[in-house]
């Protein structure tokens, strides 16, 4: 087993030690790399980030929390048990289309290989990736999964007691309706704390995106006042648009967003929704082909409106001059009713 050795990596916790330490026996059994002469010829090319760009930053893939309630709703349907499984060192699953050499790290040098370079070797592929079986799904980027006897629930009971502890508002009385939609918010006129507005309306923004559908528009209108450059322009012209996707007898996708154009009347407003959500409907049939115990061909997607002068126009062959401006959604909404 490679040791620490270099003094750089001394200070490290005694935690931090055995990670490093595990990671590194995972990618020597993984035979992610190979000890290797440079070939001559071959130049130091550096890295390709930019100062001041992303340096600091940092990205790992996460699962879009869509589809992971659309599995779930897919359990429910089908009766299967969900397992949780943790794929130890990930990234090292990758694949590189050209050899790429590179300096041994700081403090897991090979002694007697001082100068020799790692050589990235696709070996790993043809072996099964080590995976940790961490039993049931309970937890999932802190969304708690309950099965019942009437299907499956998700909830953020603890992490929305946390953030009404955290904002003082634990002893707040629950209501029905979460916000009238006829009443009109105005501009506090005195200071406020723009800054602990907007880390409560960011707290709620996520709950309002993985399991609360319910308070979607009080979020969404609160929203518009937690940036002050919209200060005098929270009640404009502009139109909402949400919609909501249901798989089996539960919610898979939903939003609320205020429209980014201008519309001249209720059925223009409803057609730029209606084209939001196929946009939405389509990406959602892409990812069902992908789901193998999906039955096959897949049956259309309804999308359902309560407007008959934009469903007549999305069915209509052609549009005039006073709805040019929606030419490209109507394209793309003729498309997709073909499409079926």
């Amino acid at each position: 087993m490679i040791t620490l050795m270099m003094y750089q990596v001394r200070f490290l916790s005694l935690e931090k030690k055995e990670a490093i330490n595990d990671d590194i026996g995972s990618i020597r059994e993984n035979d992610t790399w190979v000890l290797f002469d440079l070939p001559l010829g071959c130049k130091p090319l550096g890295f390709r980030q930019k100062k001041g760009i992303d340096y600091f930053n940092t990205y790992a893939p996460v699962a879009r929390i869509t589809t992971i309630r659309m599995f779930l709703a897919l359990a429910d349907i089908h009766n299967l048990v969900i397992h949780q499984m943790d794929v130890k060192t990930t990234f090292l699953n990758g694949d590189l289309d050209k050899e790429v050499y590179m300096k041994q790290s700081e403090g897991f040098v090979m002694p007697g290989n001082e100068h020799k370079m790692f050589d990235e070797t696709k070996k790993f592929l043809s072996s099964k990736f080590s995976m940790k079986d961490m039993r049931e799904a309970d937890v999932i980027l802190g969304i708690k999964i309950k099965r019942e006897t009437k299907g499956i629930a998700i909830t953020h009971y603890h992490y929305i007691e946390k953030i009404l502890k955290k904002f003082n508002r634990k002893d707040c009385s629950p209501v029905n309706t979460h916000m009238d939609p006829v009443e009109k918010l105005k501009p506090n006129t005195g200071p406020v704390d723009q800054l602990e507005y907007s880390r409560a309306i960011g707290c709620l923004m996520y709950v309002m995106t993985s399991t609360r559908l319910d308070i979607a528009y009080a979020v969404g209108r609160s929203k518009a006042y937690s940036n002050a450059s919209w200060i005098n322009h929270v009640e404009d012209s502009s139109s909402i648009t949400g919609w909501i996707f249901l798989l089996g007898e539960g919610a898979i996708s939903w939003a609320f967003k205020k429209q980014t154009c201008i519309t001249g009347s209720t059925m223009e407003s409803e057609f730029v929704v209606l084209a939001t959500a196929g946009k939405e409907a389509e990406r959602l049939r892409n990812l069902i082909h992908e789901i193998s115990i999906w039955l096959k061909p897949i049956a259309p997607i309804s999308i359902r409106c309560d407007s008959p002068p934009t469903m007549a126009r999305a069915y209509s062959k052609f549009y005039n001059g006073k709805s040019r401006h929606l030419g490209v959604r109507h394209s793309m909404i003729r498309k997709l009713i073909m499409k079926g």
